[in-house]
Order: structure tokens, then C-alpha cells, then sequence
């Protein structure tokens, strides 16, 4: 879903698509920049004895093995932190986050489908000690969230982090993507 959104902000991709589907498209996360991408990379190669930036360098990283086997990437490079798998701003391919580039009406004006699933917030698996650290706006937020007075506090911070990484995001980008006069 994101690199959908991404495709209709792109230049490059203009007219390749008539129509475009976005399933959990997570349009508020913010994108990496590409100062902090480079650092990432950098720290990568270091954990794995890696050192400058010629072909021997490049020769040595498309030697290690694959994420998802013997990750070679520990968790000080950044690149194993789950939080951040996003893309990277470089100013051509991607100038801005998602919902900028929405509000900016810099998409595609093609028909679009935007949604999510319900408990998408597993994805970023929320405890009860968040639900617990919320003390703003407690009562509408359980009226909101607990109508049934469940007190079931995982299900509760779930549905509300569902809420805010996901229903409310696709909602903006409907919204945005309507001011163009496209379909949602």
C-alpha cells in the first residue's frame, strides 16, 4: 500500500496506471531521509567488517546474506529496527512524505481504493503499559474505543493505534485525493 501512494506521487510513473488499489497504506509515516538512510548503511557495513565506499566495499555487501536468514544487520545499524521500514526521501523518486504530497495534490488523478484492515496495530504490536501511560483525554477515548465497557485495555490501544496509523491516514488521503476530482 505504501509504495502504491508512492507510485501516484511519483513523475516517473505518470501515466503507466489508470486506476490504483492501496491496502494499508500507512499514509502519516514519515519516510527516512536520505542523510540517515546513508548512516544506516554505513553502520551496516561496519557491524560486518566492511570498511569505505569502493567496489570492494559494494562487492563485499551483495556478499552477505539475505535478511531473514542470518540477519547481518544487528539492531545498533538501525536496519533490523521493525519501527522504521520505510522508504527513503532522495528527492527524486520520493520528495515528500505520503500525505504532503496529497495535500500538495501532487498525485495521480486516477480512481483510487485506500483501506486498511481491523487490528492493522498489530503490525506495531502496542501493549497495555501504553494504554496505561495515556491519561489525556482518557473517557472519550474509552467511549470511543470500549463502547461495550469491556475493559479489555490490548484491545482498547489496538484499535486506537489502528485508528491513528491507519483508518485516520487513509481517510486524509481520501479526502486530499477527492479535492482532485478522482474517484475514491
Amino acid at each position: 500500500g505504501i509504495s502504491v501512494h508512492y507510485l501516484m506521487l511519483s513523475d516517473e510513473a505518470r501515466g503507466l496506471f489508470h486506476k490504483a488499489i492501496s491496502e494499508s497504506g500507512f499514509g502519516r509515516n514519515q519516510p527516512t531521509p536520505l542523510n540517515v538512510a546513508l548512516g544506516y548503511g554505513v553502520k551496516a557495513a561496519e557491524a560486518n567488517g566492511i570498511k569505505g565506499d569502493g567496489p570492494d566495499a559494494a562487492a563485499a555487501l551483495r556478499k552477505l546474506p539475505i535478511i531473514g536468514r542470518e540477519t547481518p544487520f544487528p539492531a545498533a545499524t538501525g536496519l533490523s529496527d521493525t519501527t522504521r521500514p520505510y522508504p527513503i526521501i532522495d528527492g527524486r523518486y520520493i520528495k515528500d512524505p505520503i500525505a504532503d504530497g496529497y495535500a500538495k495534490g501532487r498525485q495521480a488523478k486516477v480512481p483510487l481504493i485506500t483501506g486498511g484492515n481491523s487490528n492493522e496495530a498489530s503490525l506495531f504490536r502496542p501493549t497495555v503499559a501504553q494504554f496505561d501511560e495515556i491519561t489525556d483525554r482518557r473517557e472519550q477515548m474509552l467511549a470511543l474505543f470500549d463502547p461495550k465497557k469491556t475493559g479489555n485495555k490490548l484491545q482498547i490501544i489496538n484499535d486506537l493505534v489502528t485508528a491513528q496509523r491507519v483508518t485516520e491516514p487513509d481517510r486524509n488521503l481520501a479526502r486530499q485525493h477527492v479535492k482532485l476530482g478522482a474517484p475514491v
